[in-house]
């Protein structure tokens, strides 16, 4: 037999699974709590435990109770409880024990969403399958703001910071990131979203604002060679991606070749070398380097870290650069034969086949990927010794190597 506390739990438990929200949202009352009719025997039995029950729940002001009759064969024509009902939302409410300024916050809650709804139909299978997460959530009506406005409005032209709604700042908005993605790729049909940014760090990009532009960092290996407008730049310096592509062999007085550096302590580091230029990489970023034409006109070299990331990089490179003259410089197997003692265990380790790989990096890839050396080596590039880069450097670019 059911309590009086049973019953209140099963009302507790459908508010905290959003269905008493349907029920009024669908103005369907049609939950109902239903009460098992006792037995003869048990009611003869449990007379005085049933007779209690049915007193309390007749003096509940706060359920409507439904009854049915019972002929005992002892006890006569006995009226039962036969199940809780609901006819409104504030049965819910009194059901619920809501206080009137619960009341009235679910009630603006209710009429809220059923305006939702109506503006934008198709979110109505989010909304329901996610009452309670936006009931619960504190400014639902800023998110739904942003929402409106992105959906409706080219953003292209202003970064997020610039976007400037009453009440709402970036901060919020980051806060809020995932509410309002989810909403928006509901209205994709409505907006163009590039769907290549998956991360929620890449919100701004993926709804179209103006995004942070990719910074290529680039240094001259020559103290001689006055580059960009015969600007004496020795240090590193930073274009913005678009520029760095639109760079041609004339903006530098003199250039003959560029070595693509993974690590940038090693690319800051990076020996003179005559008539060239160093460029950090950055991992698997420096496949977009392949946008510069000017590149294509040059001798390229790359060095990256001794693990299967760092050769994937290299052969990406290769293949991107098939029309210019491209290798690996210190990524080989002699490399790794003399300093895999500093290697560490690769985490991100895959057994993979490079195709485009020069045949010295082929080798020590092939290595690696044999665990000759010891199992899933990752030698990064710090843990070469520089005296060592410098000579190898110097006996390869014997006719040009500059650094003392």
């Amino acid at each position: 037999m059911l309590t009086l506390d049973d019953i209140y739990q099963k009302i507790k438990d459908q508010y905290a699974k959003g269905k008493i929200f349907l029920y009024i949202l669908e103005s369907d009352y049609s939950f109902t709590i239903k009460l098992k009719k006792p037995t003869s025997n048990e009611f003869l039995h449990n007379y005085k435990l049933y007779s209690d029950f049915y007193h309390k729940l007749a003096c509940d002001k706060d359920l409507k109770v439904a009854y049915t009759s019972f002929k005992h064969i002892k006890f006569g024509e006995q009226k039962i409880p036969s199940y809780i009902y609901f006819e409104n939302e504030n049965d819910f409410y009194k059901a619920l024990k809501l206080n009137s300024t619960q009341i009235t916050k679910h009630h603006n809650f209710i009429n809220y969403i059923n305006k939702l709804i109506k503006q934008y139909s198709c979110l109505e299978e989010y909304i329901k399958k996610n009452i309670v997460k936006l009931f619960n959530c504190h400014h639902l009506d800023k998110i739904i703001k942003v929402v409106n406005y992105i959906s409706v409005h080219d953003v292209s032209h202003i970064y997020l910071r610039e976007l400037c709604l009453d009440g709402i700042d970036t901060k919020f908005i980051e806060h809020n990131r995932t509410q309002i993605s989810n909403l928006l790729d509901i209205l994709k049909d409505d907006i163009n979203i590039n769907i290549t940014c998956k991360d929620i760090n890449s919100f701004a990009k993926r709804y179209g604002f103006k995004s942070k532009p990719t910074l290529i960092k680039f240094r001259s290996l020559d103290t001689s060679n006055l580059f960009l407008n015969k600007l004496n730049i020795e240090q590193a310096i930073a274009l913005d991606k678009n520029c760095f592509d639109k760079l041609q062999v004339d903006d530098f007085a003199k250039i003959k070749r560029a070595f693509i550096i993974e690590n940038e302590i090693s690319f800051l580091s990076f020996p003179k070398i005559k008539d060239a230029i160093a460029i950090f990489g950055s991992g698997y970023a420096a496949t977009t380097l392949a946008d510069a034409n000017f590149l294509h006109n040059l001798e390229l070299f790359y060095f990256g870290d001794l693990d299967t990331d760092g050769f994937a990089i290299a052969n990406a490179l290769a293949q991107k650069f098939n029309n210019c003259k491209f290798q690996t410089i210190l990524m080989n197997e002699q490399v790794l034969a003399k300093f895999y003692q500093n290697a560490v265990v690769d985490t991100n380790f895959k057994n993979i086949n490079l195709m485009y790989l020069d045949a010295q990096a082929q080798t020590c890839f092939k290595a690696l990927q044999e665990h000759k050396y010891g199992q899933k080596l990752r030698l990064e590039q710090e843990f070469i010794p520089f005296d060592y880069i410098k000579a190898n450097l110097k006996q390869q670019f014997a006719d040009c190597y500059l650094d003392n």
